[in-house]
């Protein structure tokens, strides 16, 4: 949804720049968290051959 239907429907009369003072901090963090969350359920490669990420062997 666009933020000018936002805006109209919460009866912000000062145009989208109420709306997005009130909520982009939210939907900073919002954001942040749907990241750990998605990080955490990613399944993370493991090496079969010992080596290091890049095919190198570690001294």
């Amino acid at each position: 949804m666009d933020i000018r239907t936002v805006a109209g429907r919460l009866s912000h009369g000062g145009g989208v720049t109420t709306t997005l003072r009130v909520y982009a901090a939210w939907v900073a963090e919002s954001d942040k968290q749907a990241a750990a969350i998605l990080a955490n359920k990613m399944v993370r490669p493991t090496s079969t051959t010992g080596g290091a990420p890049d095919g190198t062997t570690p001294s």
